[in-house]
């Protein structure tokens, strides 16, 4: 079992958790040039609220400042998005 350690939260515009109707899971690995599309597509064409856990697998590359400019650029946009998490996992 990989180690895991837990990032942090960013809570958007004081939502609550309790408001999402789903838990998105997206795991991945060294896609720096993906995970802000993929991010952006999936609440753009979600019409339930969201929370997203974004689970790092033992990425090398910009991953997760990508996902931080997501965070600081579009997730303000999205009233769908309750809650992103992101989770770094360690090992195999």
């Amino acid at each position: 079992m990989p180690k895991v350690n837990y990032e942090g939260s960013y809570l958007l515009r004081g939502s609550s958790a309790r408001d999402a109707k789903i838990y998105v899971a997206i795991p991945i690995k060294n896609q720096e040039e993906t995970i802000f599309t993929v991010i952006d597509d999936l609440l753009k064409f979600s019409n339930v609220n969201l929370v997203l856990g974004i689970v790092l697998d033992n990425c090398a590359d910009m991953t997760k400042d990508e996902v931080n400019r997501f965070i600081n650029q579009k997730a303000p946009e999205y009233s769908n998005l309750n809650r992103l998490d992101i989770i770094k996992s360690f090992g195999e």
